[in-house]
């Protein structure tokens, strides 16, 4: 019975310099990609704070960058 080679669905594997940087998370702090946070609130919440986002013309995440960004300097 002759053996068939199946193609190689994965791709070709990372270079040495980039299996590093990946496995210490490096590529996603210099590109700037986001990451996902998870967490649960209020439905009355998450309806004022993203009309408070709409009206503002501010995306949700903008919003919650912004405001972490202030409240972090009036907190150190």
């Amino acid at each position: 019975m002759a053996v068939v080679s199946k193609p190689n669905r994965k791709g070709t594997p990372p270079k040495m310099d980039d299996a590093s940087s990946i496995l210490t998370n490096q590529t996603v702090r210099k590109s700037g990609l986001r990451k996902d946070l998870n967490f649960k609130v209020d439905a009355d919440f998450k309806k004022r704070f993203k009309t408070y986002a709409t009206i503002n013309d501010l995306s949700m995440h903008d919003l919650l960058v912004k405001t972490f960004e202030y409240y972090e300097t009036q907190h150190s």
